[in-house]
This record gives C-alpha cells, structure tokens and sequence, in this order.
C-alpha cells in the first residue's frame, strides 16, 4: 500500500540504478520543468522507496527534483511504495523511453550489473537457444564464460528487452536500441581488457553520440571485420601446427630409423663376430662389406634427413613470423576499431543536417550570385576540414614513380572537376543573360508598339 510523503530535499536520493555519468541530467528538460513548476506549483506523480536511514530513492522524476532544487523549493511531495531493486530498475527504465542510445545503454548496463549480482531475475532460456548469442551477467561478451565467483547467470538481448519492456509488441523481440545498446557495451568491454577503462569510456561514448540507425551500421562493420582478424589468425595458428607436427614426426621416424639401423648393425657385428670365431674368411669379407654399405647408406640418409629437417624448419620459421604479424594485426585492433567508427561517420555524412540542408537549398530557385557563393563556401569549408586533418593525422610522404603518377592523375582530377562545375555555373550565368536580354528586348517592343 503506497502512501504520500513531503520529503526534504536533502533527503532524496537518486535511483541505485541511475548513472547520471553515462546518462547525464538534460539541461533544457529541468529547465523547462522550473518554468513549468514555476507557473503551476510542484505536481504529484513522483514516486520512491522509503530506506532505513529516512532517505528516499527515486523510482524516477531526476529532472523534476532537479527542477524543484532550480526553483528553490525545500521539500516536495513523494509517492512512497515498497520497490524491489528489480522494479526500481523497470520504473526508471519506462519513464525514460525516449530512444536515445544513452538512455537504453544505461537502462542495459543496470539490468547486467543487477543480474550479475544475483539482484533481479530474468527469464529462463530455452535449452535449444543458439549458444553464439547467450551471454553471461556482468560479461557483455557473447560466450565468455562466467567467473568462478559469478556462477551461470545466462541472458541474451531479447531476454533483457522483454525485462525492460523495451521490446517491439509484433514480434516480442528487443527493440534495435536495445540491440544497438548492447553491441555498444561489448565494445566498450573489449577495449578495457585491451587497454582500460579510459578507453572503454571513449568507445562507449563515441558509439552513443549516434543514432541508433548509424550505431546499428558501425557496429555491423566493426564486427565484420573482428571476425575477419579472428579467421586469419586461426589460420596463422593452423599453419604453426602443421608445421610443427610435421617437424615432430620426422623426428619420431629418424629416431625409430636410428634404432632399427643400430640394431641391424649390431646383428651385422654379431654375424662378423661369430664368422671371426669360425675363421670364416668370406663370411667376415662379405659381412664386412655389408657393413660399410650400411654406415654409408646411413650416413646419406642423415643427410637427407638434415636438409628435410632445415626445409620443415624454414616453414616453420616463415609460419611462425606470419603469425607473430597477425598477432601484431590483432593488437592492433582496438585502434583499428576507431579508425573504422571515424571512416564510418566520415562515409556517413550525407546522412547529415547540413546536406539535407544543402539538398534542400538547392530545390530553390537560387541566383548565380548565391550559387556560387554556397560553392565557394563548401570548396573553403572542405579546404579547411582537409588542412586541419592534415595538421591532426600526418600522412607519409608518397614515394615511387607509381605512387607519384597516381597522384598527379588524382590532382589532375580533381583540377578538371572544378574547372567543370566553374563552367557550369558560368553556362546558368550565360543563359540567364541571355533570357533576361529577351525579357528587356520584348518589353522595349512592346512598349514601343503602345506608343
């Protein structure tokens, strides 16, 4: 049974859930609650959970406290209900089901860290659900095993959408900010066991700068080509193995060949031996012979194998400096990630409000003049984005006769595309003279024919 509560403001205390950090209080929204407070008075509706200590924990309302702080107020009105930490997660979750990507990444991180601490449950999983997509509370990693510590705590997106409620009600399945959300977090968890958690912030917070859309594309990308490194490095690894039991095998059969001849050559000097007892003349001549051909033909054979044993050994060799080049690629990864999300938002661009707004502009009927003053700002506009990535990422200097052809025909293009749109837009220029010299021309006759 829930009861109304005038609480102290210094007694309020934000949802245990809430991460005012990755989910930051929105400026304009408390502002626009102050205003509206300001006009009508602190209204009901704001809910939270009664603690031991007399504090009260918010369900939810972060911004409305925060208003009422702006407004100077003391105390405000609160809902009191008994919330488990589960309910007071969902509660703060549905109030803030806006679909911005910092909102879901915080609700998806509670939900994880809640059940990796074994404070709420969520639904159990069909034995028959594909392994490559079950994960394990507080792991984001699809299939990383849980620690010793933690015990079995499986999940998958859907399962936390549907705790959340964020799901799409056609299919029952997460919402793609969800997905989105959680692609995210598994980034973010790569980059602090490869770096730290420095790193993972700035992942994190590159990915959740996007709509969900974009987030969803980068993501795809990144994950592309994680499973492309993976697949190289596997067959890097396949290639030291092969060799390697190739390189134990030929010493098994040169040992076993080492014991076989020495037992036939102790049988030789047994038979010359016992031949020597009977002074048996040709036995010992014939055996003796024998004997030379057999240390001979051993010692050819121990040269093969010596010129075998140094071509499995240069294989050897060559496979293992390709894999220490793969492992190398792999540690280059998380640098390689960010490279991949910047080219994404650099392909991406035309996703962008200033050429919607350039697309816009240019269904209007612009003068010559404007025409070539929105050109010459986007040539100035690309001019100075190129010169300060210049002065930001330095390029090596390209050397070789190739590389420098390739680069004078790229100068050459680029040249002959801008004297191309220079011409056109002195061609509109040229027909527009000309139109207006027929307007003044066709209205000089007419005023001549009125007179």
């Amino acid at each position: 049974m829930n009861k109304t509560k005038m609480v102290p403001l210094n007694k309020i205390r934000d949802n245990p859930w809430r991460d005012r950090v990755r989910n930051p209080i929105d400026a304009n929204r408390v502002e626009a609650i102050a205003v509206s407070i300001g006009k009508t008075k602190y209204w009901m509706g704001t809910y939270g959970r009664e603690m031991p200590d007399g504090t009260v924990q918010l369900a939810f309302g972060h911004h409305r406290f925060e208003a009422a702080k702006e407004q100077g107020l003391k105390e405000i009105p609160i809902i009191i209900e008994d919330f488990t930490d589960g309910e007071m997660l969902v509660w703060m979750a549905q109030e803030n089901v806006r679909g911005e990507l910092p909102v879901v990444i915080e609700a998806v991180s509670a939900v994880v860290s809640a059940l990796g601490e074994n404070k709420v449950a969520l639904e159990s999983l069909d034995p028959s659900t594909n392994k490559s997509i079950v994960r394990y509370a507080p792991s984001f990693i699809p299939g990383k095993a849980p620690g010793p510590t933690e015990g079995p705590r499986p999940y998958t997106v859907d399962s936390v959408a549907r705790f959340l409620g964020y799901i799409k009600r056609s299919t029952n399945k997460a919402r793609d900010s969800v997905v989105a959300a959680v692609g995210i977090l598994e980034q973010a968890e790569k980059a602090k066991i490869e770096v730290d958690e420095k790193k993972a912030a700035s992942v994190e917070r590159s990915f959740s700068k996007m709509s969900v859309r974009d987030a969803t594309k980068a993501l795809s990308e990144v994950k592309r080509r994680e499973l492309f490194d993976t697949a190289k490095q596997g067959e890097r690894s396949k290639e030291v193995a092969k060799y390697n039991a190739k390189q134990l095998a030929l010493q098994e059969e040169i040992k076993a060949r080492a014991a076989k001849e020495k037992a036939a050559h102790d049988e030789l000097i047994r038979k010359q031996t016992a031949a020597k007892l009977e002074e048996d003349t040709k036995a010992i001549k014939l055996l003796a012979q024998k004997i030379r051909e057999q240390t001979a033909a051993a010692k050819l054979k121990a040269l093969a194998d010596v010129d075998s044993m140094k071509a499995i050994e240069a294989k050897l060799k060559a496979a293992k400096e390709k894999a220490v080049a793969a492992f190398k690629e792999d540690a280059y990864a998380p640098v390689r990630r960010d490279v991949e999300r910047l080219l994404f938002k650099m392909n991406s661009v035309s996703t962008g409000s200033f050429c919607e707004d350039i697309k816009s502009i240019s269904k209007l009927p612009l003068t010559v003049k404007d025409r070539q003053r929105v050109w010459e700002a986007a040539q100035a506009l690309g001019e100075w984005y190129l010169g300060w990535v210049s002065a930001q990422v330095s390029t090596t200097v390209l050397s070789g006769k190739k590389e420098l052809k390739e680069m004078k025909s790229r100068e050459v293009a680029n040249r002959r595309k801008a004297e191309a749109a220079a011409q056109a837009i002195e061609e509109v220029a040229r027909k527009e003279r000309v139109a207006a010299k027929a307007v003044a021309a066709k209205a000089a006759k007419a005023a001549k024919e009125t007179k």
